[in-house]
């Protein structure tokens, strides 16, 4: 789907701020999510939270061919990444072990 209409249907701030005029890329960008996270296979989690009663909003961004590039841009740039989601030869710690190998 088109970002402007996610936005419009979800009434969450994906790409573009709710304070101001500002959108990702913008040096005044400030995110609108609670959280987003980078899930194994390419797919990013971005969850808003819409009132104190804990009412949310939970966006899945698929990486793949066809998603607006500086959407994809922004979740690779911004997303916590799962252990999962890291290549398995980037740390290697072994349980009681504080050193790195």
């Amino acid at each position: 789907d088109d970002i402007a209409k996610v936005e419009a249907d979800t009434s969450c701030h994906i790409v573009t701020s709710f304070f101001d005029e500002s959108r990702y890329g913008d040096d005044d960008f400030s995110p609108c999510w609670e959280w987003m996270e980078e899930h194994p296979g390419g797919l990013y989690e971005m969850v808003f939270v819409l009132s104190d009663s804990g009412f949310g909003i939970v966006v899945l961004v698929p990486n793949q061919a066809g998603v607006d590039t500086d959407l994809l841009r922004m979740c690779a740039e911004y997303a916590e990444h799962t252990l999962e989601a890291l290549p398995l030869n980037i740390v290697s710690l072994s349980a009681g072990d504080s050193s790195w190998k």
